[in-house]
């Protein structure tokens, strides 16, 4: 009894070892993690592929990476859109009408000037990379920093580009969603969207815009419809003063995800 109460003891107590074990473990994921993600981005491993076994080595690369290399003509119309028309798009009107012309312009012109230097440096840095002077490899946003900084570098980017990409993603579902149910109340002979309520109860709401706003669309001018903003007369949208929290999905945003749901799936 007593050897036995000793080894339990000993067991118990032993945090080098438990601490060994970890170790070997963590590094085992590490080596996992090296041997998925910075290989499988190098294009040339790629090109020099068994093309017989594979295919070409496009073919390769999209049924085992991230895509091709390249992107074609839709594939750069879609990316091009897509970056250009996001949330803060929807309120530039209203920034016009507010601030006036010449400052927005001022402003989105010194935008426009500070992103194209810093694609430019990042392009630059891409090239630095060794063996990738005229961008011969596969090389991802993660992996400069990878090549640079290290693993930890790639990871910390991987994750703030992630983050970025989600509020981003997050805030342009919301606003197209709403401007697709504006969308179908202008198609609508009934002048009505629709929605499934998930929460706090499950409901089928109908929302229309007030009826003295229907009468004056067909007159209504154009500082009168940016006004509807200000009114709330948003789609599904609470009044002023009610804080309830519910959950709905509205037709505006099926309607997005048949349509844009395809489009990334696509290989771009």
């Amino acid at each position: 009894d007593g050897n036995t109460k000793d080894s339990r003891t000993e067991v118990k107590w032993d945090f080098p070892a438990l601490m060994s074990s970890l170790t070997r473990q963590v590094d085992k994921a590490k080596s996992y993690m090296r041997d998925m993600m910075p290989n499988k981005f190098d294009y040339e491993e790629i090109r020099q592929s068994d093309e017989t076994a594979h295919g070409t080595s496009d073919e390769f690369a999209k049924s085992h990476l991230l895509g091709s290399k390249s992107l074609g003509l839709f594939s750069s119309i879609v990316i091009v859109v897509n970056n250009i028309a996001g949330p803060g798009m929807l309120v530039l009107p209203m920034v016009y009408q507010e601030a006036g012309w010449v400052v927005p312009t001022v402003v989105l012109l010194l935008i426009c000037v500070g992103s194209g230097f810093a694609a430019t440096f990042l392009v630059d840095t891409m090239a630095r990379i060794p063996e990738n002077g005229r961008f011969q490899r596969r090389i991802e946003f993660v992996n400069i920093f990878e090549e640079y900084w290290g693993m930890k570098g790639m990871y910390i980017a991987q994750v703030g580009f992630i983050m970025n990409m989600m509020a981003q993603i997050c805030s342009s579902i919301v606003s197209n969603a709403q401007v697709m149910d504006s969308f179908i109340v202008f198609l609508s002979p009934y002048s009505s969207t629709y929605a499934l309520q998930l929460w706090p109860s499950l409901d089928f709401l109908t929302w229309k815009p007030p009826k003295e706003m229907l009468d004056r669309a067909p007159t209504m001018s154009m500082a009168e419809a940016t006004n509807c903003h200000r009114t709330n007369v948003v789609p599904f949208r609470l009044e002023d003063g009610v804080s309830e929290n519910r959950v709905i999905i509205s037709f505006g945003y099926i309607l997005l995800g048949v349509l844009l749901i395809p489009m990334s799936l696509m290989n771009l």
